[in-house]
């Protein structure tokens, strides 16, 4: 190729490289064509890099190594396919200007790791250079600095550095430092190469001394990652320009297919940014929530690394990972329990929908909730408009084992100075609050003498004094910044239960003679016998009747005679301290949440008033603590809704896991379990874990590949079936995927069963040391197949192949030969076996289904809008099963997916982790609203009749007149 014809190329692909940008999706059409001519302005910036020396910045690395001899090492062994790309990628980077021919005394061996395409990355291992290297100690931003600087942004532009590391020479000096061997020979670079230790410092201070100026508002820099952040678009175009002219003028290169311009949204450094806040990157998410469970404290690590950076959108994150972060202390002993598992799925859980972190302005008011507990320090930043509160970032911490023993005023203190000391940028020189519920810490601005530590924490304070408030909560209003201190989390709606027990308690307990005659007077029904009763000494004789003569005035104050059990006088009871007395009789302490006739008794051994039965009735039917923890004593709601069995095999498939199992040689802990719902054929496969990818991989090896493409996969709810990955699978297959509901095993029964079955046959022939059961698969996969089933009376192996399989122990024995049949007569007889296994099948559902509803009953059912209790089927570690409340909720029925299944929502929030979206009708309980304050709505006029029985009349139509009990 001639020199003319290769320059046309070269400007060819120069000039069409800008068309790989990206711009904003909501961009005018106005203020896209401003950029795409900004960018035809700087198409140079768009182009391959120049080769040969830099002509822009003067900026080079170097590699100090003092007094160091040269390091020789030998190159590794490769093979013939990684040969082939060494060669090409050394020639590439000879043409390109990289790298060069080398006589040096160094050398350093080559590495060649694959990408996630397939492609090889060219790496040097210089780690035995870094350990002789003196370091550079240019910092490299904070991310969280990086973040907080992006308030009120409305643009984003992000600009990706091509090849950043090779736009930074190497000194000449330091050349030979750098050199590799490979089988052809040995090379040194003349740009910056990845691998060597002073490399990020180097290339941090190129970025910041180049940027410096345009950087001090509206961009910012992180290495070769380069974001543009303003309010408006017109900004945006300027300060896009100047930042494209600094980089212009220093000979520097962009990625345009890593570029992104004008847009309202945009990932950086790990971050979905945007103008509201910031929150995790999707696909970090995705990664986090597929993260296989850890076997080795190494894998422990690189988990809290990867939930770590994201620990400011975790509530209480320290509390929750101290199981795994325990797991990290030098000579801990590797014990994976419920409590480890517990805090990997939280932290998990918790990441999926992180909640949104908004960006800190400069000109809202700051407030800093602080809190502390004996597990661990909490706090939070918020800004409030208009009366809004806007969470900027959560942080918490666990305690050391000193100040484990802190007194609690001691830990209240310490919790503010160390959130002051964490959130220093955000409030140092502004007026902000401290709100906290414990007050001793104005206690260390007054404190004339103090010990060391006091002291110190007052010196910390000191830089504050002037322009913090503190704020002193109540603890039960202060609860954010106490669960984010505290663990395990106590249940919100419990303690709202407790205050309303004691309250209805109280408000009994505190009445006085002359309040309680001012509240009968003031009740329509008794006010007119009172009057009565005054006009006549005290007493109703007149009349003659018997029933009025049980009533009295006693200081004021009626009471009603009683015959029975019980305190000789009844308090006639006013209709508005009805509630409150009800809910002391049945929720104070001493009461115990008894049922209705125990609570009955107990109000009529002191107190009367009308229709007391049907009070007690509403109030304890309502109670929302025994609906929480009561069952209902009736039969389970849903009855039986079998699977139709297809008519032909492997259309429709059960799968499930079973497991774990202690580790096996092979290092598997888990067995996939699928079973065909005509033939009953099952396949087993062992596994390590239970992610979607092992899932993905059974059912392409073991269930397409064997038996061909099923129309239905049937599942239960578990994270492996419900990942987006198994759905892409399924749906590019055109598979259906039916789903049972959560914690219902019965819906996938046939599965279930086998489980049972594999269990058992598993614990008859495992080793001592239970290590070699994946071992034993597949002879419990033939051994169940060649067995005749229950509900078909055939054998699956029968129904699949048309004859009865050869088994070891019979192989050695005489068998007469076997009569070959026709084909067509040979199909013809397998297809009348499986029609007779699914007519068998279906008679032995219907058998099964007359005796299961036997012990079940027809669900009223819910509509859509409806509440329900859920019932509890998540543990909670540190937990008595029995002491736990027996449902959850209410939840809200938000649609109909069957006969028997709801899906639901929670009111407030999202459901908690553990927790699915979908239920069975033998789930959920009706939820009763409460009863609260007046207890029986009446007419404006009611009355006692004085010649006989007394009578409370009502408007409310519908009723008739009842008398008093």
């Amino acid at each position: 190729m001639t020199p003319d014809v290769r320059l046309g190329a070269e400007v060819q692909r120069v000039m069409g490289s800008s068309a790989r940008l990206r711009y904003g999706k909501l961009l005018s059409s106005s203020e896209r064509d401003g950029l795409v001519g900004l960018v035809h302005s700087f198409e140079h910036l768009f182009g391959p890099l120049p080769v040969g020396a830099s002509d822009g910045h003067a900026t080079k690395h170097r590699i100090p190594t003092g007094d160091a001899n040269p390091i020789q090492c030998r190159p590794y062994r490769v093979s013939p396919l990684e040969r082939e790309a060494i060669r090409q990628q050394v020639e590439e980077m000879l043409r390109d200007g990289i790298i060069e021919q080398s006589h040096s005394p160094w050398a350093f061996p080559v590495v060649m790791v694959r990408k996630k395409d397939g492609a090889w990355r060219f790496c040097v291992d210089y780690r035995k250079l870094n350990a002789v290297t003196v370091r550079d100690v240019h910092p490299l931003p904070r991310v969280d600095d990086v973040l907080d600087r992006l308030g009120e942004s409305r643009y984003f532009s992000k600009l990706d550095l091509r090849s950043g590391y090779w736009q930074l020479e190497v000194e000449e000096s330091d050349r030979p430092k750098t050199a590799f061997v490979t089988p052809d020979g040995l090379f040194q670079f003349r740009r910056m190469p990845f691998g060597l230790a002073n490399a990020p410092a180097s290339f941090a201070r190129l970025i910041s001394g180049l940027l410096g100026g345009a950087k001090e508002r509206h961009c910012i820099a992180y290495l070769d990652d380069i974001l543009i952040y303003t309010a408006d678009y017109e900004q945006h175009r300027v300060k896009l320009e100047e930042v494209f002219r600094v980089l212009s003028e220093n000979g520097l290169r962009l990625n345009p297919a890593k570029c992104v311009l004008g847009t309202h949204e945009t990932v950086y450094l790990g971050y979905l940014i945007d103008a509201v806040g910031v929150r995790p990157e999707p696909g970090k998410a995705e990664a986090i929530a597929a993260f296989p469970r850890p076997r080795s404290v190494r894998q422990v690590r690189r988990f809290l690394g990867m939930t770590g950076y994201y620990r400011r959108f975790v509530e209480r994150y320290a509390d929750i990972a101290a199981p795994l972060s325990d797991l990290l202390k030098k000579d801990q002993k590797w014990l994976w329990t419920e409590r480890e598992e517990a805090a990997f799925q939280e932290l998990k859980s918790r990441l999926q929908k992180p909640p949104i972190g908004h960006h800190f302005l400069e000109t809202w008011p700051i407030e800093v909730h602080c809190d502390a507990s004996r597990s661990g320090l909490g706090a939070i930043l918020l800004q409030k408009k208009e009366g809004q509160e806007h969470v900027v970032t959560y942080i918490s911490r666990k305690l050391s084992t000193a100040e484990g023993k802190y007194h609690s005023n001691e830990l209240e203190c310490l919790a503010v100075v160390w959130a002051l000391r964490v959130l220093r940028p955000y409030v140092l020189g502004r007026m902000f609050r401290v709100v906290t519920d414990n007050s001793a810490v104005k206690w260390l601005f007054d404190k004339k003498q103090t010990n060391d530590k006091f002291g110190r924490w007052t010196m910390a304070l000191m830089e504050f004094q002037g322009s913090v408030e503190f704020v002193h909560r109540k603890g039960r209003e202060h609860c954010v910044p106490d669960a984010l201190s505290r663990a395990p989390v106590g249940e919100p709606e419990r303690e709202a239960d407790m205050v309303a027990e004691r309250i209805a308690c109280m408000a009994v307990d505190s009445i006085t003679e002359e309040e309680l005659a001012l509240a009968q007077e003031a009740d329509p029904m008794l006010s007119e016998l009172r009057k009565s009763i005054k006009g006549n000494g005290g007493r109703i004789t007149a009349d003659g009747s018997s029933e009025v003569e049980r009533f009295r005035l006693n200081d004021g104050v009626l009471y009603k005679k009683n015959d029975g059990n019980g305190r000789p006088w009844l308090l006639v009871v006013p209709e508005r301290l009805q509630y409150g007395l009800c809910r002391a009789a049945h929720a104070a302490v001493t009461s115990g949440h008894l049922g209705v006739s125990k609570t009955l008794s107990r109000l009529k051994r002191r107190y009367w008033w009308p229709r007391m039965s049907k009070a007690v009735q509403k109030v304890v039917s309502s109670c929302v603590s025994c609906q929480k923890r009561k069952v209902e004593n009736v039969k389970p709601a849903g009855l039986l809704q079998s699977i139709i069995p297809p008519s032909a095999p492997f259309e429709i498939w059960g799968i499930d896991h079973l497991g774990p199992f202690p580790f096996s040689r092979r290092g598997n802990r888990h067995v996939i379990v699928c079973v065909d719902y005509l033939t009953k054929w099952v396949e087993l496969k062992a596994v390590p874990d239970t992610t979607a990818e092992k899932v993905r991989d059974f059912l392409i090896e073991c269930i397409v590949a064997r038996h061909g493409v099923p129309k239905k996969i049937i599942s239960d709810r578990g994270t492996a079936f419900t990942a987006e990955s198994m759905r892409i699978t399924l749906s590019s297959m055109g598979i259906a995927h039916g789903m049972v509901s959560a914690c219902h095993p019965q819906a996938n029964g046939l599965v279930e069963r086998t489980n049972r079955t594999v269990s058992g046959v598993l614990s008859a022939y495992v080793n001592s040391k239970h290590n070699d059961w994946d071992e034993l698969l597949p002879f419990v996969m033939l051994a169940l197949n060649t067995a005749e089933h229950s509900s078909t009376r055939f054998t699956p192996f029968e129904l699949v192949y048309g004859r009865l399989a050869v088994l070891p122990e019979e192989s050695c024995l005489p068998w007469p030969r076997g009569v070959s049949l026709p084909h067509e007569v040979f199909t013809e007889q397998l297809e009348q076996r499986r029609k007779k296994a699914r007519s068998n099948c279906l008679r032995s559902q219907a058998a099964q289904k007359k005796y299961y509803d036997r012990r079940r009953r027809v669900g009223t059912g819910f509509q859509v809008g409806q509440l329900a209790w859920l019932r509890r089927n998540v543990r909670r570690v540190g937990r008595s099963a029995k002491l736990l409340p027996r449902y959850v909720g209410p939840v809200r029925i938000i649609g109909v997916l069957g006969e028997s299944t709801y899906q639901i929502e929670a009111l407030h929030g999202r459901l908690k982790s553990g927790v699915s979206s979908t239920a069975h009708i033998s789930q959920l309980k009706r939820y009763v609203k409460p009863v609260a304050g007046q207890i029986h709505r009446r007419s404006r006029r009611s009355t006692f009749k004085r010649g006989g029985r007394i009578v409370a009349r009502t408007a409310r139509p519908g009723l008739r007149k009842r008398s008093s009990g």
